[in-house]
């Protein structure tokens, strides 16, 4: 349903059948239907960094990325957003719970479902993740919708075309998501996205694919045993990436990442020892495993050819690269933590990697999400400006150096955005939706 015009986003990015079933191989996408490539550039496990690239002199680094900051809603209505062509016109549309913004200015806007809004200070929307997917196979791309922890997750039926409200089909009973959060990855590499999130009625972690009827609840297929410590309600931490090289996709907790074997429903469990430094040490991540990290990535930062994890704090400040240790002989690898940052930025409830300048290395991409808890101020760093930052690597004989830059100060993160190319300049944007409102971020 259209509501008024207001102020002035890339690609697909999910498609394809689904049939409850994934093989666990590394095969193109299917023929009869499966993400497209363009979708799959999207995905949390599409890293096209996998070569390091040579080592430049500082002075030959590209500039740093600079934005310019548009708004599109002050009120709080969710915290994600996600971005693709809603209505099959070839612009790129902002999507979240309850609008979708017409690409490719954005000043038309349309109802998903009926709106509301919620006071910041005192409570918390639904929709906290904006995750494409044509369910249905019809053409016309649904989305996926993350909730707010505990309540009911569902998918939205795009209604190809015509201005009414999506109609929700449970994916998950309320009680289920219960884990800050869960994430959509082509896990299985055969071009069909899974949800991989926390189960916190059972604490386990896993795999959901819908059934022949993709309107009904979805099917669970356990990463974890039961009882895993970090699938609690309101834990955070979860991230999709290829620890051990094998050319796997991996699932990563902070507790623990789970390897992915030939077999899709049964997974090695490898643990994090990394976290179980004192609390006393501030330059260490939080040795509580439900605070560690948000959104987890694998990236070989150090380029010594081993994946590291790059994990961010979601209640208080850090952010880190744990880099891998060469092998010992032990099943389980062992990291060293390296801090990038434990003083500009609290309550990073998520975290992106995009390369923004185009120099194929990644910026990690993130910010304050603003009252992550409260009442404000609950969080060390919780009544800061709502920065949103992103961080530089720099490669040198001498190491490793990770550089902080600012794209806003009154804007921040929220549960789950997005960085793509709004605009068809070849050059990543930046889509948030927090309490204090949407924004979108061109790159100048």
């Amino acid at each position: 349903m259209r509501s008024a015009p207001l102020l002035a986003v890339g690609l697909a990015i999910a498609a394809g059948c689904s049939n409850g079933s994934h093989p666990a191989t590394g095969s193109t996408a299917a023929a009869d239907g499966g993400l497209p490539a363009d979708a799959r550039a999207q995905l949390p496990e599409a890293q096209p960094w996998a070569a390091c690239p040579p080592l430049e002199a500082d002075d030959a680094s590209p500039p740093a990325p600079s934005f310019d900051k548009y708004t599109l809603d002050t009120a709080y209505r969710g915290e994600g957003a996600g971005v693709f062509d809603v209505d099959n016109d070839g612009n790129p549309d902002i999507v979240t719970d309850q609008y979708w913004y017409a690409g490719p200015d954005f000043t038309r806007q349309y109802e998903i479902r009926t709106p509301d809004t919620v006071d910041p200070t005192t409570g918390f929307e639904h929709g906290f993740g904006i995750y494409p997917y044509d369910l249905n196979a019809d053409g016309w791309m649904d989305a996926i919708v993350m909730p707010h922890a505990g309540e009911e997750m569902s998918w939205i039926e795009n209604p190809r075309g015509a201005d009414v409200h999506w109609p929700a089909h449970e994916i998950a009973e309320a009680g289920v998501a219960g884990v800050e959060y869960g994430l959509v990855a082509d896990l299985f590499g055969d071009g069909r996205a899974v949800v991989v999130m926390g189960d916190s009625t059972t604490l386990t972690v896993g795999w959901y694919v819908p059934g022949p009827d993709p309107t009904q609840p979805w099917i669970a297929h356990p990463i974890s045993p039961s009882g895993f410590p970090a699938a609690g309600q309101n834990h955070h931490g979860m991230g999709v990436g290829d620890v051990n090289g094998d050319g796997r996709l991996d699932v990563l907790t902070p507790v623990a990442w789970f390897e992915q074997t030939g077999n899709p429903d049964a997974w090695i469990e490898h643990p994090f020892a990394t976290w179980l430094w004192p609390a006393a040490d501030p330059t260490m991540p939080s040795t509580d495993p439900s605070e560690a990290c948000s959104k987890m990535w694998t990236y070989d930062v150090d380029c010594d050819g081993l994946a590291d994890v790059v994990c961010s704090r979601p209640h208080d400040f850090g952010i880190y690269w744990l880099g891998q240790q060469p092998p010992d002989g032990s099943p389980d690898p062992s990291f060293v933590v390296h801090t990038i940052d434990t003083t500009t930025v609290s309550e990073m409830h998520a975290l992106e990697l995009a390369d923004l300048n185009g120099d194929g290395v990644p910026e990690f991409v993130t910010g304050q999400r603003w009252l992550a808890h409260i009442p404000p101020g609950l969080d060390p760093g919780g009544g800061n400006p709502s920065l949103l930052v992103y961080y530089v690597i720099r490669r040198s004989d001498a190491g490793v150096a990770i550089d902080e830059h600012t794209v806003d100060t009154d804007s921040g993160v929220g549960a789950q955005f997005t960085v793509t190319d709004l605009n068809g300049d070849s050059k990543p944007d930046i889509v948030v939706e927090n309490k204090r409102g949407l924004f979108y971020f061109l790159q100048r």
